[in-house]
């Protein structure tokens, strides 16, 4: 119970970060902002205490990340601490893109990129017929690759609605239902959803 109190709260939390000398943190967006809430409510030398540790890689994944938390983040952390964002599903084994993430480069009022497919992963943009969009225009989110399961066990049309032959490559491809563009520099960016879907707290 203990533990769970210290996963739970905060300031805990980076006691026992502090404490373990934990090296890597991997929170969803609303966790991270809650971080923030809290270190920035406490006194300014229980703060500068806290942030007195051994993170070097800080990974925001599972929900769309506002560029106000990274920010806000770069401005209380040392600079040589790495800030990532991640995106991906369960359906495909978890992340399969990347973006490393430089505040200072960032719009402070949208959304951090989604970056790149990761290796032995292709992420594809598509229309409502399957057929790839260019870059700068918006489309469902495929993915292809090594990652991709084989489906949903015990819902065969959910499975065959979800998992298609890939147009483009071997093997299947997963229609994730995140709509998302490609940037001509070659990363992605997360628009929303085609469908009522949503996410609480990550």
């Amino acid at each position: 119970a203990n533990r769970l109190t210290q996963i739970r709260d905060p300031l805990s939390l980076f006691e026992l970060i502090q404490k373990e000398e934990v090296t890597v943190v991997d929170f969803v967006p609303s966790f991270w902002r809650s971080c923030l809430l809290a270190l920035n409510s406490t006194a300014k030398e229980n703060k500068t205490r806290l942030l007195d540790n051994k993170l070097r890689l800080l990974l925001s994944a599972s929900a769309p990340l506002q560029t106000s938390i990274p920010c806000e983040l770069a401005a209380m952390i040392r600079r040589d601490v790495e800030l990532k964002n991640m995106y991906g599903q369960t359906e495909t084994s978890g992340i399969i893109s990347v973006y490393p993430i430089n505040a200072e480069q960032l719009d402070k009022t949208g959304i951090v990129s989604i970056g790149r497919a990761i290796e032995n992963t292709k992420i594809y943009i598509v229309n409502d017929e399957m057929q790839l969009v260019p870059d700068g225009e918006q489309g469902e989110l495929c993915v292809g690759g090594a990652g991709v399961g084989r489906g949903y066990l015990n819902r065969p049309e959910l499975t065959d609605r979800q998992f298609v032959k890939n147009p483009f490559g071997r093997g299947l491809l997963y229609k994730t239902g995140d709509l998302a563009r490609y940037h001509s520099s070659g990363d992605l960016e997360y628009l929303g959803r085609v469908d009522n879907q949503v996410k609480i707290r990550g």
